[in-house]
C-alpha cells in the first residue's frame, strides 16, 4: 500500500473577523494543485484509487484537480481538519514573524494558537483515528490524503515514534509517502518532497 500524505496548496491570508476563517487557494495555489495532479497522472502506478481530503476549503481545492484528472471522487473526512478550524483569521505560517516552528510546536502541545483555543489531545486522537481508518480501508493501491501541516505532523510523528510536536515543516503540496507491506506495519518512505514543483511555483 502507498499512502501519499499531501499538504494543501497556498491559500489566501484572511484577517481577523467574526470567526471561521476558511481561505480558498490563491492563483499560485491553484497552479500548485494542478502541477500536483499532473505528477500523479504521469505514472499509472501512482494514480490513486482513493482521494481523501480535509473538509477545509484549502485542502478540498487542492484535491479537486487530482479528482478531475483521475476521475475519482473526493472523500471528505472531517477528522482531517486542521487545529485552526473555527479560528477568526488565517495567516500562512511562512508569513509569521519569529520562530514559526516554535509557534506550531506550542500549539500542538498546549492548544493555544493566537486567540484560538483547541484541545490538543482531542486533535491528536481524531487525526490518528482518521489515518488508522484510511489505512485499514486501503485496497493495496495508492491513496492520497490532502490535509494540513499540523495534521500530517501528528500522524508522521506518531508513525516515527517521535514525541508529539513538529516533525518537519511541510512545503505547499509536498508529498510524504507512507508504505505498508501485506504483513508489515506502516513505514515512512519519504518526507516533504515536491517532485512536481517547477521553479515558478515557489513552493
Amino acid at each position: 500500500m502507498d499512502l501519499y500524505v499531501v499538504r494543501h496548496a497556498q491559500p489566501h491570508r484572511i484577517s481577523a473577523g467574526t470567526g471561521g476563517a476558511d481561505p480558498a487557494l490563491t492563483e499560485l495555489g491553484r497552479r500548485q494543485a494542478a502541477a500536483l495532479a499532473e505528477w500523479f497522472a504521469g505514472d499509472p502506478d501512482r494514480l490513486p484509487t482513493r482521494i481523501v481530503s480535509s473538509p477545509m476549503l484549502r485542502a478540498r481545492e487542492t484535491a479537486e484537480p487530482l479528482s478531475a484528472i483521475s476521475g475519482i471522487g473526493i472523500d471528505v473526512d472531517p477528522r482531517l481538519a486542521e487545529f485552526d478550524i473555527g479560528a477568526s483569521e488565517y495567516v500562512p505560517i511562512e508569513a509569521m514573524p519569529g520562530d514559526r516552528i516554535a509557534r506550531v510546536e506550542k500549539a500542538l502541545l498546549t492548544g493555544e494558537w493566537g486567540s484560538h483555543r483547541f484541545d490538543p489531545h482531542e486533535f491528536r486522537e481524531r487525526v490518528l483515528n482518521a489515518f488508522t481508518d484510511i489505512a485499514a480501508g486501503a485496497d493495496g493501491r495508492p491513496a492520497v490524503v490532502v490535509c494540513h501541516g499540523g495534521v500530517l505532523n501528528v500522524f508522521l510523528c506518531d508513525l516515527a515514534g517521535a514525541e508529539p510536536g513538529v516533525f518537519f515543516e511541510p512545503v505547499y503540496t509536498s508529498i510524504s509517502r507512507v508504505v505498508r507491506s501485506p504483513a508489515g506495519p506502516l513505514e515512512i518512505a519519504s518526507l516533504n518532497l515536491a517532485p512536481h514543483a517547477a521553479p515558478d511555483l515557489a513552493l
